[in-house]
């Protein structure tokens, strides 16, 4: 005899919209915060122990999860659903007034933040407000996508060799994958964000830089 605890699909599939709408919730507020693509890669931005990727995949499975899920309530609900939408129960009768006030309000909102007006564009520009905070906040590479280059595809950029490279990574200690890996490898080979490489790097050719110009100078004085 199995004295086991019957396992109620419908209770399941509750329990799965809601966790699901609570991960989206999140993953949501995250990405609303998050800086642009391009300055979270330069960054190595994350919450969590987790990236912008990451967050975004998180987002767009979750919200297929909590699209399945709310399929399958309204599937094992069909009838009881049918029978409130048509009225056949007197509460739903009573809330008529609510769904259409409900429905009234997702209207207005959707239009206010398509025609760009207030109080909805004010979110709108506090994304970006948050956007460019993190943009300010970070040391701009070179170039956009500076990260997606290769040290031969940056040097040509920069004009600068890539054995000036090779050295200050040699110098610096910092390990340089074989064959001719990105600024994002490399810093990833090192734990070490492409903004954070590119400060080591950039302060090692000013170092460079200032060294030549005083022997320049001791030349000329002699």
């Amino acid at each position: 005899m199995n004295n086991g605890q019957k396992f109620h699909t419908r209770g399941f599939t509750a329990f799965i919209t809601l966790l699901s709408f609570l991960v989206m919730a999140i993953s949501g507020l995250i990405l609303f915060i998050v800086p642009k693509g391009s300055v979270a890669s330069w960054t190595d931005w994350k919450i969590l122990w987790i990236t912008k990727t990451g967050w975004e995949g998180i987002h767009d499975i979750f919200m297929i999860v909590f699209l399945f899920s709310i399929g399958t309530h309204i599937f094992f609900n069909w009838k009881p659903l049918v029978n409130y939408i048509k009225g056949r129960n007197s509460t739903a009768l009573r809330l008529r007034k609510e769904l259409y006030t409900a429905l009234a309000i997702i209207i207005i909102i959707i239009s206010g933040s398509v025609m760009q007006i207030q109080p909805f564009w004010s979110v709108m520009k506090l994304n970006d407000l948050i956007k460019e905070y993190w943009r300010n906040t970070s040391t701009q590479p070179p170039v956009s996508d500076a990260e997606k280059l290769t040290l031969s595809e940056l040097s040509d950029l920069m004009q600068i060799p890539v054995p000036v490279y090779h050295k200050i990574l040699k110098v610096k200690k910092l390990a340089l994958p074989e064959g001719n890996p990105t600024f994002e490898e490399i810093a990833e080979a090192n734990n070490r964000s492409p903004e954070d490489l590119y400060k080591i790097v950039s302060a090692a050719i000013d170092s460079m830089d200032l060294i030549i110009d005083n022997d320049k100078e001791k030349g000329v004085e002699r």
